[in-house]
């Protein structure tokens, strides 16, 4: 439905069920009166409620379209590093976050390769800040780590980030080996003086996950930009979730997210879908999968889709109201 950017924008006032109740509900009525208009006067009066409704949903669809473009242009860059798990490395690195006993020799290429990974996210996170980037973003799961390097992850990210301020947020993969405890697949928030403002796990597992689950109760931050919130890939399936942030009122919302090509496409609709319900302008970026900007009403200001291992840096400027 977010195709029709018209007729979705019903969306922002019943969410998903309240475009489904009117596209079924408009099939209903057609057949209706088809059935009755030779024989009754009954189906007049119906074709004018019709058309009255009909017209008014599309009435407001293009009075929130237009009036979606008066926001603040924020200007923000999605990019995708090289995962962590490259084949050169992917055995020492798998043994290594695990706690996995293994030879000297794997371990020292294991910290060897996580340390490579945090230098390439950060030359692209140099390159966005050469493009004048004020936000900075990267995917789901395509920083990969123990406990141990998590905070040299952070530190790296908080000095750019004071340095060029510029805010900047990594989707990580952290492993805690040893201790018996789920991993944590979380998104880190740097803001402008280098503090951290969000560390928030995701909230719903995928089928077969053993990652620690999150408290289900989104960030909410003020900044510049607005009241800003995040949460992660399959959280953005879950409307009674992400509905925290239009009552909330929060204006711009960050989904980092990691999908593969059978449900790539559908996936990033259906986050689509929860910026028209919530009101917020959405920045999705996406490993293996579609990388979306959007403003509050789905309309899509920039987007890329890359196949596995491919990386790019996107940049663009969406309203933000």
């Amino acid at each position: 439905f977010s195709d029709h950017s018209i007729l979705s924008q019903i969306a922002s006032l019943a969410g998903w069920t309240g475009v489904t109740f009117v596209v079924v509900w408009f099939a209903s009525a057609i057949n209706w009166i088809w059935d009755r208009w030779q024989q009754s006067t009954e189906a007049r009066p119906g074709l004018i409620l019709l058309a009255t409704a009909v017209t008014a949903i599309f009435a407001f669809g293009i009075y929130r379209l237009n009036t979606a473009k008066d926001g603040r242009l924020t200007r923000v860059a999605c990019i995708v590093a090289p995962d962590t798990f490259n084949d050169e490395y992917l055995n020492d690195v798998w043994a290594y976050t695990r706690g996995i006993e293994v030879a000297e020799e794997s371990t020292s290429r294991a910290r060897e390769r996580i340390g490579q990974s945090l230098d390439e996210h950060f030359a692209l996170v140099e390159s966005a800040v050469a493009q004048e980037a004020e936000i900075i973003l990267w995917p789901e799961a395509n920083a990969i780590m123990t406990l141990q390097e998590e905070s040299d992850w952070v530190q790296r990210a908080s000095k750019i980030a004071a340095d060029n301020k510029v805010f900047i947020g990594m989707g990580l993969i952290v492993f805690r080996p040893g201790t018996g405890k789920g991993t944590f697949n979380k998104f880190v928030l740097i803001d402008d003086s280098g503090n951290v403002v969000i560390d928030t796990l995701k909230a719903t597992r995928v089928p077969g996950s053993l990652n620690a689950k999150g408290d289900g109760i989104l960030p909410v931050v003020e900044s510049n930009f607005g009241k800003l919130s995040a949460a992660i890939c399959f959280d953005m399936d879950f409307p009674h979730l992400i509905g925290q942030a239009g009552k909330g009122q929060i204006e711009l919302f960050f989904a980092p997210s990691n999908d593969w090509i059978e449900v790539r496409d559908i996936h990033a609709e259906m986050a689509r879908m929860r910026s028209i319900e919530q009101g917020f302008s959405l920045v999705r970026p996406t490993k293996d999968g579609t990388t979306i900007m959007t403003d509050c009403t789905g309309r899509i200001y920039s987007s890329m889709t890359l196949a596995d291992d491919r990386t790019a840096l996107l940049v663009s400027e969406i309203p933000v109201r």
